[in-house]
């Protein structure tokens, strides 16, 4: 999440201090200089090295500890055009901003009969909620002269009232007559609201909350496109980097009565992380620091951390406030002279005072200011808000941005309950936190005794929730119970009449409404995936089922999947689950993995040369590739992927590689002429698909993934062997000093080491013979190679001392002599023997072995030669000595 100029600032602090420099810092100037030049050379300076990247500043601290060198390049300063690439783009940002969005402001101070109750005039209220002296014009920073306010005045209040209301009789009592005379005063938005270009933008630096980076922010009319609005906050703000959030989730509820017990703020505040984290959320609230707004905050609070993204630190969790302008506190600080604030030094406060507007949370990293005209009104933003929800859950062919939207509900107001209507009606589901007081809690019994009206209806959508009779006037009394005491005797009635039509609204919607018990402290983010997918169940279209097995997948529960989403009674088309099982396989999720290869998915068929490539390539690009990167560099001097690199990769860990590509797609193109289309092939497949996914996964170090391979590929022994002697190669080639990276690769050596061993002792229980066979076998999917050979070469001693590897091995040297030892050293001195009984030797398939058979098999067997070898050995030394003394 990079703002204006963002990639090339330093955090914290937005820029270097400024500093002066001399001639040999950074390019030499004339010695004698007026004022003004050195004045100019000096904000020359000061702009190149504020807007150095991370890079260039490291190299900078370097350069100023050397003398002569200047803390930046001579060519730097010179080639640098004045208007540098952050003033290109702050310039980008403010005309945009100019172009597009537009503030309101009250032009007509007439005070609201409503509200005469004070004792000076000063105090007086206007229709639009503020007092004279913050309307604009009179509330600005700049000075003013008894002049200028009095054109102010003249241009602000009516003809007939600005004889009683005026600078001179700010600090007097409203005059007795000031009711009667506001009735021949008529004040209309339509008449009194003026609209302006925005002036009010930029980033917000909350001086009282170090540990954040500057919010960006925008004050815009609650008129104002939401297309440009998401316009500003993807390319100017760039809000989807570095990667595009699966999720939006907002938050409604309660403000300055919400409270949270302990146990409550602590499952809300970990659900809630994790669910954001686990799909890249954006967050949502209206940005004050009161009630659910600050709970929410300050869970972000928690477990906000920062992510390195090319030349930025971007944050991971992203909490946006959408909230109406006239209700911030402090809000005039936030105006600027025209071209934004970049940023605005602003103080916010825990003081929540009634009836008055909230500080803002620091903890948000983004503000969408709504301005309606009125202030001191805390629904101005409420319908754009919902435009805002609506934009962003439409797909992407009907125009929105395709990203699912859930509304969590916390207590709340009867704004809330409004709230969650209009996202039902729009078919957005609403996670209702039962437990947490109000809205929330009468919802949930609502939820609770609602039954289904129209019981024929063929698919969930269509049912109309009916609250029960009997439970309807319990309703009643719990949203009296929860609002009543704010209302007048006369309007209870009608509220309450009110509000349970809308609650039953809601039901309309129940298939929606998924209920989460907070004093059960089971999991928030599983009823939000819940949700989502429960708000889809009676859809049947493709991409709709795709998005919510995406979802899943993001969350990792499988199970979800296989109960909510691969039902038996739906079909899936050949090729629709490529993408989420790719998907899948660069994520590591195995358990999905497993579940879609059960849905009649076939690996030799999904993995193409494509396919795989584009699994290297994605990789390679992960940050998590730079063991791969440095491997590859170490080896074969190239950091790109393809099938020749990959090929000489592997046989510099492992000596033999074989790609092993199906025959059947190799091309005829003439007598003796035969090629296989690597490169030009694309659905080429793979003989042996499960290896080609290990041996990625063994590069990759996805140690889960390449398990699972091995568990659904052929051959066992020799597989774990192989993967045991990949990861020996590669921690061969990782360097001294990176000693952690080392004894993970030689701990999931290890491992596969002893699978391999674990695997043939159990065959040996069962069969012998068979075990050892196993082990001399020669594998066609590891280039002919056996697991013996295999084994000897990575020095894996724990499989080589394996009870079938040693009888494999005495087979070997014996070959075919089933005598002991010494009855082979008899024989070496009496050759003779052999024409006896007295040595035996295996018939290897005859019936009988034959003399010639046996000479054949005794002088050639590995155990006669090293005999013959020692015993001239002997013989020399002794020779060698007894001469050497004589």
């Amino acid at each position: 999440m990079a703002g204006v100029g963002m990639d090339t600032k330093i955090y914290p602090s937005e820029k270097y201090d400024r500093v002066r420099f001399s001639s040999d810092q950074g390019g030499a100037g004339p010695s004698a200089m007026n004022l003004k030049e050195r004045k100019i050379q000096q904000d020359r300076f000061y702009e190149v090295q504020s807007a150095l990247t991370l890079e260039e500043a490291r190299y900078s601290e370097m350069r100023k500890k050397i003398p002569g060198l200047g803390r930046i390049p001579k060519d730097r300063i010179n080639t640098q055009s004045q208007d540098s690439e952050f003033q290109k783009r702050k310039q980008e940002h403010v005309v945009f901003v100019k172009q597009n969005f537009r503030q309101i402001e009250c032009s007509k101070f007439v005070p609201d009969p409503k509200k005469l109750g004070v004792k000076k005039i000063r105090d007086l209220k206007c229709h639009c909620g503020e007092i004279l002296t913050e309307h604009a014009g009179l509330s600005s920073a700049q000075p003013m002269n008894n002049v200028q306010r009095d054109i102010v005045e003249a241009y602000l209040i009516p003809e007939k009232l600005r004889s009683h209301i005026n600078r001179e009789t700010l600090f007097k009592a409203p005059p007795e007559n000031l009711a009667s005379l506001l009735h021949s005063v008529p004040w209309s938005k339509e008449d009194a609201f003026r609209e302006n270009i925005c002036t009010t933008f930029g980033k917000i630096s909350f001086v009282n909350n170090d540990n954040s980076k500057p919010a960006k922010y925008v004050r815009l009319s609650h008129n104002d496109s939401v297309d440009r609005c998401l316009e500003l906050m993807e390319k100017h703000w760039k809000i989807m980097e570095p990667k595009r959030p699966s999720l939006c989730i907002s938050v409604i509820g309660g403000a300055k009565s919400f409270k949270l017990d302990n146990k409550m703020r602590e499952t809300f505040n970990t659900g809630l992380i994790k669910a954001a984290k686990t799909t890249n959320a954006w967050l949502i609230t209206t940005g004050s620091n009161v009630g659910v707004m600050k709970a929410v905050g300050n869970a972000v609070s928690e477990g906000q951390s920062f992510l390195w993204d090319d030349d930025r630190i971007t944050h991971t969790l992203r909490l946006i406030g959408i909230g109406p302008w006239g209700y911030v506190k402090d809000r005039k600080y936030l105006e600027s002279d025209g071209d934004g604030c970049f940023p605005v030094h602003f103080k916010t406060s825990n003081i929540i005072q009634h009836g008055k507007p909230v500080p803002l949370n620091p903890n948000h990293t983004h503000f969408v200011f709504v301005d309606d005209g009125y202030r001191n009104n805390y629904k101005g933003a409420s319908e754009f808000r919902a435009s805002f929800e609506q934009k962003v859950s439409k797909p992407t062919e009907a125009g929105g941005l395709g990203i699912p939207v859930v509304l969590v509900i916390l207590e709340g107001g009867t704004d809330a309950i409004s709230d969650a209507m209009v996202s039902l009606n729009h078919h957005i589901p609403v996670v209702v936190c039962s437990g947490t007081g109000r809205a929330a809690d009468i919802l949930a019994y609502a939820y609770s005794h609602t039954r289904s009206k129209h019981h024929d209806s063929k698919t969930p959508r269509n049912r109309k929730g009916e609250l029960k009779p009997k439970h309807e006037d319990k309703l009643i009394e719990k949203i009296f119970d929860a609002y009543g005491e704010r209302w007048k005797e006369k309007e209870i009635e009608e509220n309450i009449r009110l509000h349970l039509t809308n609650v039953k609204k809601c039901m309309e919607h129940r298939d929606l409404i998924n209920i989460f018990p907070m004093n059960k402290h089971e999991d928030l983010d599983i009823a939000i995936l819940t949700a989502l997918l429960n708000s889809k169940a009676g859809e049947t279209s493709d991409e709709i089922r795709q998005n919510q097995l995406k979802l899943a997948l993001t969350w990792d529960r499988a199970d979800i999947a296989q109960e909510e989403i691969f039902r038996e009674d739906v079909l899936w088309p050949t090729g629709s689950l490529d993408d989420v099982l790719m998907e899948a396989i660069m994520e590591e999720r195995v358990e999905f993995v497993a579940l879609i290869l059960t849905q009649n998915v076939v690996m030799k068929e999904f993995l193409t040369t494509q396919k795989l490539q584009d699994l290297y390539d994605k990789s390679l690009s992960r940050m998590d590739s730079h063991h791969l990167k440095k491997l590859m560099r170490r080896t074969i001097n190239s950091e790109e992927f393809s099938y020749d690199n990959l090929a000489r990769l592997m046989e510099s860990l492992m000596d033999k590689y074989d790609h092993d590509f199906d025959e059947s797609s190799i091309v005829d193109t003439g007598p003796g002429k035969k090629f296989s289309p690597v490169l030009t092939n694309a659905q080429q497949h793979f003989k042996f698909p499960f290896k080609q996914l290990m041996i990625w996964s063994i590069l990759m170090l996805r140690q889960k993934m390449a398990m699972f391979a091995w568990q659904m590929g052929s051959e066992p022994v020799t597989s774990a062997v192989a993967a045991s002697r990949i990861y020996g190669s590669m921690a061969e080639h990782i360097h001294r000093n990176e000693s952690a990276l080392k004894e993970k690769v030689l701990a999931y050596k290890d491992e596969f080491e002893h699978l391999a061993r674990s695997v043939l002792d159990e065959c040996h229980i069962k069969h012998q013979e068979k075990a050892m066979m196993l082990a001399e076998r020669k594998s066609p999917s590891w280039s002919s190679m056996t697991s013996l050979q295999i084994a000897a070469s990575a020095g894996n001693r724990a499989y080589l001392s394996s009870v079938s590897c040693k009888n494999s091995i005495d087979t070997s040297w014996n070959r075919g002599i089933q005598s002991s030892p010494s009855k082979v050293l008899v024989t070496v001195f009496l050759p003779f023997l052999l024409f006896t009984p007295f040595l035996e030797v295996n018939a290897m398939g005859e019936k009988k072995a034959k003399t010639f058979q046996k000479i054949l098999t005794f002088y050639t067997a590995p155990i006669t030669k090293f005999t013959h070898h020692s015993i001239l050995y002997i013989f020399y030394m002794t020779l060698f000595t007894v001469l050497f003394i004589v």
